[in-house]
């Protein structure tokens, strides 16, 4: 996919662990998909998502 600035447009994602412990382990294999197919500096959990707004700054910067 293009974007209007030329560039390849790239997908992040914040993840937020789930409230159900018994749901940790989908979360587990969730989490490494979406690392697998973007790539995981794009894939970021809500303890880390100040990291997150520091990616975006950067790229937001290089525009």
């Amino acid at each position: 996919m293009k974007s209007y600035s030329q560039g390849s447009v790239q997908s992040h994602f914040v993840l937020g662990h789930p409230r159900k412990p018994n749901l940790e382990d989908s979360f587990d294999r969730a989490k490494k998909y979406l690392e697998k197919i973007t790539g995981a500096r794009n894939v970021v959990t809500e303890e880390n998502s100040s990291d997150f707004a520091d990616i975006i700054e950067g790229q937001m910067q290089g525009h």
